[in-house]
Parts: structure tokens; C-alpha cells; sequence
């Protein structure tokens, strides 16, 4: 789980610091990839209140000239 989270914040620096290839706008296609924990748990369940899974998502949209856009969420 630590090299998950290691990895997560290594890309998140580096999109950070290199702010042109973070932002570059070649077309209106857009893709983002990220990373989180879900816990499906809320609590109810005295046996197994730590379950949490890593979560690893991309979603794909496509923007248009007037500024709003369409898009998908893929989890």
C-alpha cells in the first residue's frame, strides 16, 4: 500500500512541477488518470471496519469550442 501511495504522490509532484506537460492542450480529447482508497464500509459492520481498496480510475472527455464538455468516468 506504501508503494501505491509513493507512487500516487510522485506524479502528483511531477505534475506539479512540470506544469507545461500538465496542462499541454494538444485537441479538445482530454484524458485523466488517478489514483484513491474507496472504503466501502460505513461502520455497521462490527467484523471488518479497516476494509479499504485501492482505487485506480481514468475518465475521457471531450471539450467543446463554447467551453463545456462530455465526458465518461471509468473506476
Amino acid at each position: 500500500m506504501k508503494n501505491v501511495l509513493y507512487a500516487l504522490v510522485t506524479v502528483a509532484a511531477a505534475a506539479l512541477f512540470l506544469p507545461d506537460l500538465a496542462r499541454a492542450q494538444v485537441s479538445n480529447w482530454e484524458l485523466n488518470l488517478h489514483g484513491g482508497v474507496y472504503q466501502p464500509d460505513l461502520g455497521l459492520d462490527s467484523e471488518d471496519d479497516t476494509d479499504t481498496d485501492p482505487l485506480f480510475g481514468a475518465r475521457l472527455q471531450y471539450n467543446f469550442a463554447n467551453g463545456f464538455g462530455i465526458g465518461a468516468n471509468f473506476d
